[in-house]
């Protein structure tokens, strides 16, 4: 081999090494692209759940001030629910005395022919409203454990929300 080919010989192989840098090159600034458009969207991923894990924060208790409330509220409603029955159980057994009260009332009355048997059949009604307020109090009762058990429920539920896996 002289030195023309040799010459020759050693450009061709520069070129081939040329390109196969070029590409080698070209294929490294696709590869950094690619992956900086991934670490774009991760960190996009990462700051989306950033702001939502700081909403659940905001709107979250603590399990400090849950049990203190939940506690509170039991006492609360403890004592509601004892002044209810105790307030029922005496409208009830004063209806019962009075009603038996009115109706002998009520008969001697009638039996005289006096106008206040109208008064005492009044007065009856007046009772029957009285028996259905006590329905009402019971029901308002019930109705406010109800709202104590989904009061509950959603303090349950914003305090799993503010948990960050």
């Amino acid at each position: 081999m002289n030195d023309q080919e040799l010459k020759e010989y050693v450009l061709h192989m520069l070129d081939g090494l040329r390109r196969e840098i070029a590409l080698i090159r070209e294929a490294d600034t696709r590869a950094l692209d690619l992956q900086a458009k991934e670490y774009e969207r991760r960190l996009s991923e990462l700051n989306h759940a950033h702001q939502i894990a700081a909403d659940n924060w905001r709107t979250s208790l603590s399990r400090e001030t849950f049990e203190t409330f939940k506690d509170g509220y039991a006492k609360w409603q403890v004592g509601v629910s004892e002044a209810l029955t105790a307030q029922a159980t005496a409208m009830a057994s004063n209806i019962t005395s009075t009603r038996r009260l009115m109706a002998l009332i009520g008969a001697v009355l009638v039996a005289s022919g006096g106008i206040i048997g109208a008064y005492v059949t009044a007065n009856a009604n007046r009772l029957d409203k009285l028996e259905i307020r006590q329905t009402e109090i019971a029901g308002i009762q019930h109705e406010r454990s109800g709202r104590f058990d989904a009061l509950e429920r959603r303090l349950i539920e914003l305090e799993g929300r503010r948990r960050i896996p």
